[in-house]
This record gives C-alpha cells, sequence and structure tokens, in this order.
C-alpha cells in the first residue's frame, strides 16, 4: 500500500496538480490583459482546471485521512519522514491551487473549513501568512454569498457554525507552526470577521455547538490574536446556555475557561457565566469519576465536587 502510493498515486496526483496551477497562473495573467480577451480566457481557464474547490478540500482532507492511517504501519522513521514530506509537498500545491482565482470562486464554506482544517492536521509549514489571508478573505466572500439564499437542510454549500470555526482553527494552528504569532494586523481583522459572523448572525449562534463556540476562541489563543471587543463575551454567554451545557464533554469546557482567561482577563465576561460553566465541569468531571469502579478523590475543592463526597474536604 505505501509503495502504490509513493510511487504512483502521489506522482498522479503531482502531474494533475502541475498541470492545473500553470492553467490556472496562465489564465490569472490572460485575464487581466484586456476585458475582451478574457471573456475567452475565462472559458479556457475553466476546461483547463480540473479541480475545483470542494474537489481540492476533498483530496486534502483525504490525504490527511490516509496520512494517519499510515502512522500504524510497519515503516521505519526514514519511510515515515519521506512519506510525510511527500504528502505535506502535495497537500501545500491543493492549498495554492485552492486559492487561485479561477478557483477559489468554486468553494463552499465547508470547502474552506475542510481545507483549512487538514491543512493544519497535516502540519504544512510551507503555507505563507498571505495565503492564509486570502483564505479568509475566500471565506468572507462565498459566506457573503450564500447568507441571502434561502437555506435548504443539508445543502453543501450551507453556512454553519463549524465551517467558521474549523477555519479558524485551522488557520491558527498553521500560523502558530510557522511562529508567525501574532499574525499581522491585516490577517487579525479578517480572522475578527470570520469569528463575527457567528454573532451578528442569530441563525448562527442559535445552532452552535460546544465544541465550536471552544474552537472559535481556541483559534484566537493559538494564534497570540486579539478577538473582536464582545466576541468572547458573546461566545462564553451562548456556551453558558443550558442547551449547550448539558451536552459539553468536560475537554471544551475546560479549553473555554482557558480561553477566558487568556483573552479577557475578567474584563467582559461575568463571573456568574463563568461559574456556571465551572460547575457544569465539576458536575460532568463527577459523574465520569463516579463511574469508576476505583475511589477517586479529585485533586481540588468546589462545592459541586465537595457535595457530591467524590473529594475530601
Amino acid at each position: 500500500m505505501l509503495a502504490v502510493l509513493q510511487e504512483t498515486l502521489l506522482p498522479l496526483l503531482d502531474g494533475m496538480l502541475t498541470a492545473d496551477l500553470a492553467a490556472a497562473t496562465a489564465h490569472s495573467t490572460n485575464s487581466t490583459s484586456s476585458t475582451s480577451s478574457s471573456i475567452g480566457d475565462t472559458q479556457q481557464g475553466a476546461t483547463a482546471v480540473r479541480l475545483d474547490g470542494r474537489a481540492c478540500a476533498v483530496i486534502i482532507t483525504a490525504m490527511q485521512t490516509l496520512t494517519n492511517a499510515l502512522k500504524g504501519a510497519n515503516q521505519s522513521r526514514q519511510q515515515q519522514r519521506a512519506l510525510q514530506d511527500d504528502m505535506t509537498g502535495s497537500a501545500h500545491r491543493i492549498f495554492k491551487l485552492f486559492l487561485a482565482p479561477s478557483v477559489l470562486p468554486t468553494a463552499t464554506p465547508q470547502a474552506f473549513a475542510m481545507l483549512a482544517g487538514s491543512a493544519a492536521k497535516l502540519k504544512i509549514r510551507s503555507v505563507s501568512q498571505r495565503q492564509l489571508l486570502a483564505l479568509l478573505q475566500g471565506l468572507l466572500g462565498a459566506a457573503a454569498a450564500v447568507q441571502d439564499r434561502p437555506a435548504v437542510p443539508g445543502e453543501p454549500d450551507l453556512l454553519t457554525p463549524q465551517h467558521l470555526s474549523q477555519t479558524l482553527w485551522g488557520v491558527a494552528t498553521l500560523l502558530s507552526a510557522q511562529q508567525a504569532t501574532p499574525p499581522d494586523p491585516s490577517t487579525q481583522q479578517a480572522m475578527a470577521d470570520v469569528a463575527l459572523l457567528l454573532t451578528r448572525h442569530a441563525e448562527l449562534l442559535a445552532t452552535v455547538k460546544p465544541v465550536e463556540l471552544c474552537n472559535t476562541l481556541s483559534a484566537f489563543v493559538i494564534c497570540e490574536g486579539r478577538p473582536p471587543p464582545g466576541l468572547v463575551a458573546d461566545l462564553v454567554r451562548a456556551l453558558a446556555e443550558e442547551r449547550n451545557l448539558s451536552r459539553a464533554i468536560p475537554q471544551d469546557l475546560g479549553r473555554v475557561l482557558w480561553a477566558v482567561a487568556k483573552l479577557d482577563r475578567g474584563q467582559d465576561v461575568a463571573p456568574e457565566v463563568c461559574l456556571r460553566i465551572t460547575s457544569a465541569l465539576c458536575r460532568s468531571v463527577g459523574v465520569i469519576l463516579g463511574s469508576l469502579r476505583q475511589p477517586v478523590c479529585i485533586p481540588w475543592r468546589c462545592e459541586c465536587c465537595c457535595t457530591s463526597r467524590l473529594c475530601e474536604r
């Protein structure tokens, strides 16, 4: 399987990517020459570039999944390193093709999230901050394009909180991997604009899940960015609602409290809101520990777990 991947599949993919990148570059160059030639070049470019935004996102996601599956394979460190280099090289070319002017408009919000999340998990350190800014700006454009249309459940280009939070987390992780933290003002502003879509649209905030709130806040911590005013308080209040507290896992609750400590520093988030989340975290941990056969002493004191007799006073 490894030999087939490295000797056959990746070279075929690289050949396709090289041809599509060349076609996309030629299309971009010709489209700026004159208005009359731009129309013909657009038609020719659309035929030459075989991969659209969704195809790029699906391929890079498949590469990330395959890389994880092969981690346990019987191979030397040298083979693992060679495979990782091949994968990240191909993934970066997919990333560049995705951002090409003839490809980017074809991408749905879901494709942006898939691309950013998979690129971060593949640890592609060669992606520049300029490319990440273009990705964020592309998502803002795609979001604006779909928001005015009536929502159809299950529609692939429907904008969801997951698309926003996963893209932000992926961009922040890639920035951190490059040690490009904090990001430049333009990138910070684009991240803020994407995050604010969650709070400015009631239908998005009403359907957001705890993990999506967590990933959005964590993104600013990871890249040492500055969230826009009011964002942290709005997202934390959303998490403190019963519908979210009742389904949140301890990891998400803990990460949100950590993000509040790093980003808010007690300025906007009301103490009672943090208390609700802390109490939910303690109850959740208490349920987990209460299901264990061996008695466990929690190494901290709080009203919730102490009254449950799960820790010593």
